[in-house]
């Protein structure tokens, strides 16, 4: 199995996730820190279950992201992955009439959904969500990109 490394940025409620192959990708994102009502916390970790600490210039514009001193936590991670997971299938199964309306099928979106107790290990888990969650590929021009991660169609 291909293993992810990246970046995961998870919303503080495990309701989205989303993940980036560089730290390069993540800064060019003008949506990370956006204010409004659109807003929520997030918090960043790298594919190891590091967190990572968020650093931001006068005007709160992401810059870098440096690794926090504590130990990676590989498995309290991949439980917030699973969590963000299952969270998006809640939301799928609430919203189909906006998936008919969009002409996909529920069935599909459902099939296509990770399954956290089949992954070996946070980078595995990771890889198995990229093409779900990933941002700076084509995969986040998918249609169900965005209604998984961003809730929209």
């Amino acid at each position: 199995m291909h293993s992810f490394t990246g970046i995961l940025v998870i919303r503080s409620d495990d309701a989205r996730a989303h993940l980036y192959p560089d730290v390069t990708t993540l800064l060019a994102d003008t949506g990370i820190g956006a204010v409004g009502d659109t807003a929520h916390p997030v918090e960043f970790f790298d594919s190891a279950g590091r967190r990572l600490a968020a650093s931001f210039d006068s005007t709160w514009r992401l810059q870098k992201l440096i690794p926090a001193k504590d130990e990676p936590q590989p498995e309290l991670v991949l439980a917030r992955l699973a969590t963000a997971i299952r969270l998006m299938e809640e939301y799928l199964r609430e919203n189909q009439d906006k998936v008919t309306e969009a002409g996909l099928d529920l069935d599909q979106g459902l099939a296509r959904l990770p399954r956290a107790e089949a992954a070996a290990s946070l980078p595995d888990m990771l890889a198995d969500c990229a093409p779900l969650m990933g941002h700076g590929s084509e995969d986040s021009r998918d249609p169900w990109h965005n209604f998984w991660v961003h809730g929209v169609i």
